[in-house]
């Protein structure tokens, strides 16, 4: 039986205001990629908890990209920090391991087109080292 290499995934948080309506989002999951990337809609990026990226990296995902609001445009007003920080705190934590804290990344904005959401998942899931 032949091995199939599996393929290597990068989990996408996204905050529903921070992208445009009209983004193409199946566009991005159609690329060619080395990466498999799964979108992932919250009402607030500030419903991520450390857990929750922990967990998913421990599921095999290469990495994790939140995509949050502008902390001045947050409509829960501290949403936005307070999800940087737990990003920050989990970096700590995979830097600690050894494991990467590259793994773990942070997009802030509003409107934010496919191209740069494209762009910022692939930098998360480079390894640097490589």
């Amino acid at each position: 039986m032949a091995s199939v290499k599996p393929e290597l995934e990068i989990v996408v948080l996204y905050c529903q205001r921070t992208l445009p309506e009209k983004a193409d989002l199946d566009s991005l999951l159609k690329r060619p990629s080395p990466f498999r990337l799964r979108l992932v809609a919250l009402p607030c990026s500030s419903k991520v908890q450390t857990p929750h990226l922990l967990k998913i990296l421990e599921q095999g995902a290469q990495g994790v990209l939140v995509v949050a609001c502008p902390e001045t445009a947050c409509r829960f007003l501290v949403g936005s920090g307070r999800v940087r920080n737990r990003i920050d705190y989990v970096r700590g934590l995979l830097d600690q391991a050894g494991v990467g804290a590259w793994r773990i990344g942070l997009l802030q904005g509003s409107d934010i087109e496919a191209e740069d959401l494209w762009a910022a998942a692939m930098e998360v899931g480079a390894d640097p080292a490589v």
